[in-house]
């Protein structure tokens, strides 16, 4: 009898173990899912819900029967835009009437590592077809008040190819970028403030500074390399290195003697808040051995033609930028910079201000930014002038807000007051729109 049981006691521990790798084998090939009886529930359970992504923007011209999208997944991205600026000077002392101009805009990107081609190569274009009146000259202030007015040109009609460059990962940590490099569209990303002129603030005292095109040409030929680490809860830190001709090439291709006349370098270090929601710190110090003899060769700068006999050599500028959220997508920055003043229009120039999408929820596509600028002339500016008129420190306040229509229709006003370099001068209050298409 005993005999029995025990037989009977192993035949069923034998079933147990056979029911329990049966089951093990079943949740291996079902990827560990629980294995659920279709008697204990009168329907089968619904799959889970994904994650919706995050729809792309609608384009004027759409997706282009569907060639776009396609196009997108194999690597290559095509943003053509175009956007049209009016400012109109409604006090101050300058005789002058409104004035306008628009640029059309074509960015093309690849992705090497998508398209197939073997190597993580990226293509960056950047074409632009600017045309209508000068903006600069409407309130004679140091501070071009749109400065996206001045590429390729700042006047007439003038089409160039303002960036042209190959970025590719050179280690694990290391990323260099080689070409015609534009610089505005290097920092359109900077928080809250970038934008290259056109997006967001117009005032070159923010989307610059002006101060380091004495140093650096904003369109030339040269390699950013950066190297990118991490501190605090694994946040990027970026050092970065940059080498580039002095000779501005915004409507060349700059291949005609490069660097003969010299090398502006460029050292950054990027530094994030240790934790997330913290401020970012940027610093950066721009070097240039380009001999100077005129503030004639300063780019980007509304000057008389005033020349100076003393022939000076290498120049430098140091920039600290730093921004804070405050939200989830907009918060504040503030921003000094200060050079040497050597054949420099600016000694000192600085900005705060708030900026970002979204400050009221019902409108979360929205972009506004609302800030304040200060600018002292370098010696060599106060010098220069005190024959025409006696200088003063400039400083001024921008405020823009841009309503997102649709996805691809954008349009919004701009309030510029300034008080500018020329002393005793009115108040300049410039009122202005900007309107731009996505096709």
């Amino acid at each position: 009898m005993n005999n029995t049981n025990d037989k009977r006691t192993s035949g069923q521990r034998l079933r147990r173990r056979c029911a329990v790798k049966a089951i093990l084998a079943m949740a291996v090939v079902t990827g560990g899912a629980p294995l659920i009886s279709a008697h204990a529930q009168d329907a089968p359970p619904a799959p889970p819900t994904p994650t919706p992504a995050a729809p792309a923007p609608k384009m004027l011209t759409g997706d282009w029967g569907g060639t776009r999208t396609e196009l997108a997944n194999k690597g290559y991205t095509f943003d053509p835009l175009w956007t049209h600026i009016y400012m109109d000077p409604v006090a101050g002392n300058f005789n002058t009437s409104g004035k306008s101009y628009g640029k059309a805009e074509l960015f093309f990107d690849a992705n090497g590592a998508k398209a197939g081609w073997g190597f993580p190569l990226g293509v960056h274009a950047h074409l632009e077809y600017r045309y209508g009146d000068t903006i600069l000259g409407v309130a004679s202030t140091i501070n071009p008040i749109v400065v996206s007015n001045l590429t390729p040109g700042p006047k007439g009609s003038v089409f160039a190819i303002t960036g042209l460059n190959f970025t590719a990962p050179l280690s694990k940590n290391v990323r260099a970028q080689i070409g015609k490099i534009n610089l505005l569209d290097v920092g359109k990303d900077t928080p809250y403030r970038g934008g290259r002129g056109i997006d967001r603030f117009l005032n070159a005292a923010f989307t610059g500074p002006v101060i380091q095109a004495r140093v650096i040409p904003t369109i030339t030929l040269g390699g950013i390399f950066n190297y990118i680490g991490k501190i605090g809860e694994g946040r990027p830190a970026i050092t970065t290195l940059g080498i580039f001709d002095v000779t501005a090439s915004n409507t060349t291709t700059g291949l005609d003697h490069p660097f003969d006349k010299g090398v502006s370098l460029m050292g950054g270090l990027l530094l994030p808040g240790t934790k997330p929601g913290m401020g970012t710190h940027n610093l950066t110090l721009f070097y240039s051995t380009k001999d100077r003899a005129s503030l004639n060769d300063i780019p980007n700068v509304i000057l008389p033609p005033l020349q100076d006999a003393e022939k000076r050599k290498r120049s430098w500028v140091f920039v600290y930028d730093y921004s804070q959220p405050l939200a989830k997508k907009w918060g504040w920055f503030g921003n000094i910079a200060l050079s040497d003043g050597k054949i420099n229009a600016y000694r000192i120039a600085a900005n705060i201000g708030v900026g970002g999408d979204g400050v009221f929820t019902s409108r979360p596509h929205d972009k506004f930014g609302a800030g304040l600028f200060y600018t002292n002339p370098s010696r060599d500016v106060q010098d220069l002038l005190k024959p025409l008129f006696a200088t003063q420190d400039e400083f001024g306040s921008e405020i823009f807000y841009d309503f997102a229509v649709t996805d691809w229709f954008r349009i919004g006003p701009d309030f510029q007051v300034i008080e500018p370099i020329r002393k005793n001068a009115n108040t300049v209050v410039v009122i202005g729109v900007r309107g731009q298409l996505r096709f």
